[in-house]
């Protein structure tokens, strides 16, 4: 008789091996879908545009507030407080919309081509993500984060959380 193999499984080891076999194809699926990213592009920034009012922005190189200029650009890290009677326009590079109202405090956490996250310490945010179903526009809080795409959403969050 010939040498012969017999592998036996069982409906679950069966399930586990389907399963592992799509988490290694979603991963090689996301390995050839991410496109690459140049070691020696500059970091993505939002361009600033204020309609009404003043505001500061934290370096967070040096640590410093300084006035925001109407021509400068915010990178991730910055935080960015607006006076009274304020109105800060926030445009990022897959073309998502940030305005921040008088007396609120934001931080721009992360800056990609398809994924905006800011970090709303207080006051009021008007957001529209972008209309690309690859972009992701998050806002995070103290009490929790929502997750946008394709939407416009305003956001108030109260200096108490």
């Amino acid at each position: 008789m010939a040498n012969a193999i017999h592998i036996s499984t069982t409906a679950a080891a069966a399930g586990s091996i389907r399963v592992a076999v799509a988490l290694l194809a979603a991963a090689l699926l996301a390995l050839v879908a991410t496109p690459p990213v140049r070691a020696d592009s500059p970091p993505l920034s939002a361009a600033v545009v204020i309609e009404a009012g003043y505001a500061f922005a934290l370096d967070p190189a040096t640590g410093d507030w300084a006035p925001v200029q109407p021509v400068d650009t915010l990178s991730g890290g910055a935080q960015i407080g607006t006076g009274p009677d304020t109105r800060l326009l926030l445009t990022f590079p897959d073309g998502s919309v940030l305005q921040i109202e008088s007396d609120s405090h934001v931080a721009l956490v992360d800056i990609a081509i398809d994924n905006v996250v800011i970090y709303q310490f207080h006051g009021n945010t008007w957001a529209r993500a972008a209309v690309t179903t690859a972009t992701v526009l998050k806002i995070e809080s103290p009490s929790g984060f929502l997750i946008a795409t394709d939407v416009e959403l305003k956001t108030t969050l109260h200096a108490d959380g």
